[in-house]
């Protein structure tokens, strides 16, 4: 690797972390001026959506893979199923 693509590399982690304090610092006057209720609110929403987002992705790949499954089986099964024999045309 050479040493601009590291300089670069490295401009690009400490612009991330510069954006990061900003949003940090940003979050911490927004906390600091809320009332009582409205800090409670917002731990609530924050606690439901911490715990509810991730129950929702496990659940749908749980859902996701028996579908996977079931379809397996039902087209395994019905390769594996002799063919019709032709009917024969009475005239």
């Amino acid at each position: 690797m050479s040493n601009s693509t590291f300089n670069t590399i490295l401009d690009m982690i400490e612009d991330a972390g510069q954006a990061l304090t900003r949003g940090m610092r940003r979050l911490t006057r927004a906390l600091v001026t809320m009332t009582w209720p409205q800090l409670a609110v917002t731990c609530v929403a924050l606690a439901l959506a911490l715990t509810i987002v991730p129950l929702a992705l496990v659940l749908f790949m749980i859902f996701m893979a028996l579908k996977i499954i079931i379809t397996s089986c039902i087209l395994r099964a019905r390769r594996q199923r002799p063919a019709l024999p032709e009917a024969k045309d009475v005239e």
